[in-house]
This record gives C-alpha cells, structure tokens and sequence, in this order.
C-alpha cells in the first residue's frame, strides 16, 4: 500500500511516523464544552458497522463528562498526558485517578463513564473499530 491510500477494510490511510502537537489543532466537541478531539486517520460508520479511527481526545482542566457511555464498537484509550478520573461501574459517584501512561480497552456494549479531568487537563490516543 502506498503511503496516504485509504485501506478499504479499516478505512485508514498508510501513514509513516510523524510528529503530533498535543496542544494544537483540536476541533470542540458539540455540547461538551472543554472536551475537543483531534483525528489522526481513519473513519468509523457507525451507521454501517464498520472501519475505525484513531484520534485524540483533550479534557480541559477540571471538566466534567458526566454521561455513562455505552459503544456498540470496540475502544482502546491510552492516556498520554495529564489524569482522568473514572467512575467506578457499580458507583458513578466514586472515581478513581489513572494518570499517564494508563490504558483501557473495551469490547463492545460496555459501560463506562463518567469522568473528570485532572487538575491539569488530560490528553487521551483513542482508537475505536468494528470486527468485520
């Protein structure tokens, strides 16, 4: 495969080592206010069950995502700077600190929310995919 051609089973483009600023470059998330994302390949149709993406997902100092998340792909999140705070699955009240490098991987149909960010913010590497 040549470098940028979109692989038609992942739906991601061959791309070779390049440098990434975890500062710059984010898009908001629409109606989580201090939550943005950054895509680095790939696109996930949810609504056709298929491809993946890897992106990364920044959380402003001390914000809160108070939602419970249920995916119906699966989901690999490694924490690259900063700290998140987990809710626990039987108590959303009790959170526990992961701080960099931690790692979580999800089949789908899993639980898993809410968070807040550290006190200073917190940089994930997110992967989400479908099996064909």
């Amino acid at each position: 495969m040549t470098q940028g051609a979109v692989d038609p089973k992942t739906l991601k483009q061959h791309l070779e080592y390049f440098e990434i600023n975890l500062d710059d470059g984010f898009t908001s998330v629409e109606g989580v206010p201090g939550l943005s994302v950054r895509v680095l390949t790939g696109i996930l149709d949810e609504e056709g069950k298929r491809g993946s993406i890897t992106r990364l997902v920044k959380f402003a100092p001390g914000i809160t995502f108070d939602r419970v998340i249920k995916r119906d792909c699966y989901q690999e999140v490694m924490i690259l700077k900063g700290a998140l705070l987990a809710a626990s699955p039987t108590d959303p009240t009790a959170f526990k600190t992961f701080t960099a490098p931690s790692f979580a991987t999800r089949p789908p149909d899993v639980s898993h929310g809410p968070y807040k960010a550290g006190p200073d913010g917190c940089v994930l590497l997110e992967t989400k995919y479908y099996m064909p």
